[in-house]
C-alpha cells in the first residue's frame, strides 16, 4: 500500500470515529460538539466552532483514552496534499 493510500485510509477512519464520538456525545451527554471536515473550512476557519478535533486512538479497547485536540501540533509535510 502506498503512503498516500495509507494516509487516506487513516484519514477516513479518523473522520468516521470523530462522527461516532460527536453523535455519542450529543445522544448520551446532550453535549453538542461540531467540527468542520472540509479542507477549506479547516484551513481558513479552524477545526470547528468549538475549536476542537476528536482524534482516533486505534488502541482504544486497550487504552480507554479519548483524545480531543484543542491546538494544532502537527508539522506540515512536504509535497502535494493527499487526494490531488
Amino acid at each position: 500500500m502506498s503512503y498516500a493510500a495509507y494516509r487516506m485510509n487513516k484519514l477516513e477512519s479518523g473522520l468516521l470515529y470523530q462522527d461516532f464520538i460527536v453523535d455519542l456525545m450529543l445522544q448520551v451527554l446532550r453535549f453538542p460538539v461540531t467540527t468542520y471536515s472540509s479542507r477549506l473550512y479547516q484551513a481558513t476557519i479552524g477545526e470547528g466552532p468549538a475549536g476542537v478535533e476528536i482524534k482516533h486512538d486505534e488502541k482504544f479497547k486497550k487504552t480507554r483514552r479519548l483524545w480531543i485536540e484543542v491546538a494544532e501540533k502537527a508539522q506540515p509535510r512536504l509535497g502535494p496534499p493527499v487526494g490531488r
